[in-house]
């Protein structure tokens, strides 16, 4: 189980991430984002599937880039 448990744990954030990105509340997309990244460099640093928790943990932070640009807040000065 401990194999699987990064992978879980990656699902889980990306689903609360997505759907906090998809309602356009910055916010707590990046909170979502943030603590996974603590949590994988924290506790997952000598995992046998690190190089691919990292490409994912990128991939998260891309969608994160992308929520904040799309829903123009940066204009307003209201990134968080």
């Amino acid at each position: 189980m401990i194999f699987w448990l990064p992978i879980f744990l990656l699902l889980f954030f990306l689903t609360v991430q997505a759907t906090f990105a998809e309602m356009g509340v910055v916010r707590y997309s990046l909170l979502a984002i943030s603590t996974h990244t603590i949590i994988v460099f924290v506790f997952f640093t000598d995992h046998p599937l690190t190089w691919f928790i990292y490409i994912l943990t990128i991939q998260m932070w891309a969608l994160f880039v992308v929520t904040l640009y799309r829903r123009n807040k940066w204009r307003e000065g209201k990134l968080i």
